[in-house]
């Protein structure tokens, strides 16, 4: 199924797709499915209920919503995946001193209960 021919059947009585109003449409519906997303994950915390085929129903719905807002912004498709690498590349640079150090202390740490579980005691 075409999700953009889907969306243009669905809304272009409305306004123009992919338009200013369309955009402003797009994100506050991504905004009402990501609340329903986490009011799902607040009940299933909170009392302890199964809702994963719900939840998964819910993230779907985010999705296809992104997807309609990155069309706005013509980053759609292979274009967005670009867009995350990226962005991941720039978020690794920016945090690489912190990442970096985390990743040292988890190799000492496993280091350290290696020897412990052998009988070696080593102070981290």
């Amino acid at each position: 199924m075409d999700l953009y021919a889907l969306h243009e059947k669905m809304t272009s009585h409305l306004f123009p797709v992919y338009s200013n109003e369309d955009e402003r449409f797009l994100a506050l519906a991504l905004c009402g499915e990501a609340g329903e997303l986490a009011n799902m994950i607040k009940k299933r915390w909170r009392d302890g209920v199964d809702l994963s085929e719900e939840i998964r129903d819910e993230i779907a719905d985010c999705r296809v919503y992104l997807e309609l807002v990155a069309k706005c912004f013509g980053i759609e498709g292979a274009k967005l995946d670009v867009r995350v690498e990226q962005k991941l590349i720039k978020v690794v640079e920016k945090h690489k001193a912190r990442l970096w150090a985390n990743e040292q202390a988890r190799k000492h740490n496993a280091e350290c209960e290696i020897e412990r579980l052998h009988g070696k005691a080593r102070l981290p």
